[in-house]
């Protein structure tokens, strides 16, 4: 068992955090209590407790904690020193100092060795700074977000959603307003659409791609769209896979036909213009300026003011989105020209 110990001091240099362990040896112990974090520092441990449970002499056993810096600030860590009596029969594979910014974390893993019988008791000692970066009410508005996924994971989808705005509203500091921005609108969706299979597996793709398992979002995203092609997330699911394929993975053939299918499809979608601009951005990639030119050509028409077209000038139509639309369709024929010209 472990229980997490952090000394509650004003002073921001030469903390440390007490990781308790023990174990049991040949016959069966019970853990201990915890204790609370303190109010002001946020380096956190996974998980409330951790015991090796009973293990015969001469055998070993892993168990793995993650240390998060869940703050705006910087945390260098110098050590994690095993201390106590038994001290000797664990280790960890932690070597060196690092440094843990704002919303990364560490993995740790702790080895139990019992080398006699008996209850195994040592203490991990986690020595570390803080380099303040930003304000108090930053880091205590920085706590919604890993809220938010909390009430997430229990299946809170509503109160997850508030909780991801009121975290939004408090002006965050870290990478986690990216990503809350991006979590907030597709939870709300669930109070006009309901949190069916299909929303599952939409949140289950967003939530696979934040980790950076690419492939495993491309499966959840294909389960919504192969089983479920009238749902309300179908082309949210198309063209997210292939922004995927585009942006994440380099797998240009793939965005190409995805984007493709996405305009077949969909072709009344709010994505059709963004998939327009992806599929000839892909097969910019590929090499295939001439297919990338007309796709180009296209957006570019699709903006274009109709009544300079009379005038015989080259203009967009009178708002934001044609504006944008019609100077990336420019800005990407001019790019195919030139590339042709180098063939």
């Amino acid at each position: 068992m472990y229980l997490i110990r952090c000394h509650n001091q004003i002073k921001k240099p030469a903390q440390s955090c007490i990781v308790a362990l023990s174990a049991c040896i040949v016959a069966a112990c019970s853990g201990g209590g915890s204790a609370p974090p303190p109010p002001a520092e946020f380096l956190v441990a996974s998980v409330p407790d951790f015991y090796f449970g009973t293990r015969n002499v001469g055998t070993a056993s892993t168990q793995t904690i993650q240390l998060s810096n869940r703050s705006g600030d910087i945390y260098p860590i110098h050590s994690l020193q095993l201390l106590g009596p038994d001290a000797e029969e664990f280790k960890t594979n932690f070597i060196g100092e690092l440094t843990l910014n704002p919303t990364e974390q560490i993995s740790i893993d702790v080895t139990f060795s019992p080398l006699t019988d008996g209850q195994k008791v040592a203490a991990l000692n986690v020595d570390y700074d803080i380099i303040p970066q930003v304000t108090t009410q930053s880091n205590i508005n920085e706590q919604k977000y890993y809220a938010a996924q909390e009430l997430e994971a229990r299946g809170d989808i509503t109160s997850s959603a508030k909780t991801y705005q009121s975290y939004l509203a408090g002006k965050p500091v870290t990478k986690n307003k990216r990503k809350a921005a991006i979590k907030f609108p597709v939870l709300s969706e669930s109070d006009n659409y309901g949190n069916g299979p299909d929303f599952q597996n939409y949140l289950d793709a967003v939530n696979k791609r934040e980790q950076n398992d690419y492939i495993g979002a491309i499966a959840s995203l294909n389960g919504l769209i192969v089983e479920q092609p009238d749902s309300v997330f179908a082309d949210d699911a198309i063209y997210m896979r292939g922004y995927i394929q585009l942006m994440d993975m380099a797998d240009y053939r793939g965005a190409r036909d995805t984007m493709a299918q996405l305009r077949s499809q969909y072709p009344d979608s709010k994505y059709f213009d963004t998939a327009l601009y992806s599929e000839a951005l892909a097969n910019d990639e590929l090499g295939e300026q001439n297919t990338a030119g007309d796709l180009y050509q296209a957006l570019k028409e699709r903006h274009a003011s109709e009544g300079a077209k009379i005038l015989s000038l080259d203009l967009p139509k009178d708002n934001y989105l044609s504006r944008l639309w019609f100077d990336r369709a420019k800005q990407g024929l001019a790019r195919t020209h030139d590339l042709e010209k180098l063939i």
